[in-house]
């Protein structure tokens, strides 16, 4: 009677660890997955490719055996229908928990903790000398994908964003000078009344430049994207008027 206890016991423990390096195994690759998709809000590009070729798949294939094992093995958490071996279990836990623990700890291969990935123009003066200004592409060619504009108050040294509604889905690029070029997306011009600019997208005719504040400045573009705001800063707002 004892040793059929010390059996069942035994059976639940094994049974216990494979579900447990199952689980581990399930939410260590969903966790990679999420962070190598920015929080499921864009594709895997060609490194993470590479690495859920070389790491996440053997480790889902050997997820996807042991889960056939349990599914054979046991009939719930409890109780096992059949009896499982130790050798068996012990040699898919020392596969999954480890590598598990790999994938989501090793620098080569970790992704990070999601955030949003900001590109932006140079920041520079209005014409007026009152504020800086910058736009900003938060999360590009991605699902969550917004623009904004930067400007601080250059008496005060108070900053603010403004969001600016912008079909950024149909960016298919940008154009970026390369080296230490100062360039322009935007450009805000003063408007009518105290407080308030004009903002254009884009800043003019690209690879035109144009000297600010000493600075030589660049033109450039935001795919074929053409906009223009009405940016009233005290109320920290944007009115698409084209």
């Amino acid at each position: 009677m004892r040793s059929l206890v010390k059996k069942d016991t035994k059976q639940k423990l094994l049974c216990t660890i494979l579900i447990a390096a199952i689980a581990t195994s399930v939410f260590s690759m969903i966790w990679w997955y999420y962070g190598a998709t920015n929080g499921f809000n864009r594709g895997l590009d060609l490194i993470a490719w590479v690495t859920m070729m070389y790491s996440i798949i053997p480790l889902a294939v050997v997820t996807f055996f042991s889960l056939l094992y349990a599914i054979y093995t046991v009939k719930d958490y409890k109780k096992c229908k059949k009896t499982a071996s130790m050798v068996v279990v012990v040699v898919f836990a020392l596969i999954m928990i480890p590598y598990s623990i790999f994938i989501n700890t090793h620098p080569s291969l970790r992704q990070g903790p999601v955030r949003d990935f900001v590109r932006s123009d140079t920041i520079r003066p209005t014409d007026d000398g009152l504020f800086e200004y910058r736009l900003d592409l938060i999360n590009l060619f991605q699902g969550n994908a917004r623009a904004r504009l930067f400007v601080r108050d250059l008496t005060t040294g108070e900053e603010v964003y403004i969001p600016l509604m912008l079909p950024l889905w149909e960016v298919g690029g940008i154009l970026i000078p390369g080296g230490n070029a100062n360039f322009l997306w935007a450009r805000m011009r003063q408007g009518e009344q105290e407080g308030q600019y004009i903002l254009r997208i884009p800043a003019g005719k690209p690879l035109r430049r144009i000297v600010i504040d000493r600075r030589v400045f660049e033109f450039t573009r935001i795919g074929d994207i053409q906009a223009t705001f009405l940016i009233d800063i005290p109320n920290a707002t944007a009115t698409r008027i084209e």
